[in-house]
């Protein structure tokens, strides 16, 4: 049996962000609408840093799917040995590391006057850690773990 299926794209804007919708329509009532961010709108960075491969790799997957540019770094050295003098776009930052924390990297950059918008990651929910990420200006912080909207929410917050 061959079934007919119409597909159309369109571009919308969504909070002053630009977005294509991919509608496939199969009969007439059975339809799948998928948002993906617009190649031609200006794309931004989000760098990841985190001690743990897996949360890397499955934080780079669920962002690249929504079309963001990521960065992966093991460690906070690996970070700041890589990124350039000024970027756009966000930092997503585990906590508890080897070598420099998440909040000691936080710190440096703030001491080198690095504006980018921290959003911090981590399993040990420590109300003074907490405390000290968002009295430095972290955007979030999330304990593991959170939702996919979640993360999206605060990035979005992040990068507005």
């Amino acid at each position: 049996m061959h079934q007919n299926f119409l597909f159309a794209e369109y571009r919308i804007e969504i909070n002053g962000i630009y977005w294509t919708k991919v509608q496939l329509t199969q009969a007439l009532f059975d339809y799948r609408i998928t948002l993906r961010l617009d190649t031609m709108s200006d794309r931004k960075n989000i760098y990841i840093v985190d001690d743990d491969q897996p949360v890397r790799k499955a934080l780079q997957r669920l962002l690249t799917s929504v079309g963001y540019d990521v960065e992966t770094y093991a460690s906070s050295q690996e970070f700041l040995d890589s990124v350039p003098e000024e970027s756009d776009g966000c930092l997503i930052l585990d906590v508890r590391m080897p070598g420099l924390n998440g909040l000691g990297l936080q710190s440096k950059l703030a001491g080198m006057n690095y504006k980018l918008p921290i959003i911090f990651i981590t399993a040990y929910d420590n109300p003074r850690d907490r405390k000290q990420a968002m009295d430095a200006g972290a955007i979030a912080f999330l304990r593991k773990p959170f939702s996919d909207q979640e993360l999206l929410d605060a990035i979005q917050l992040a990068l507005n």
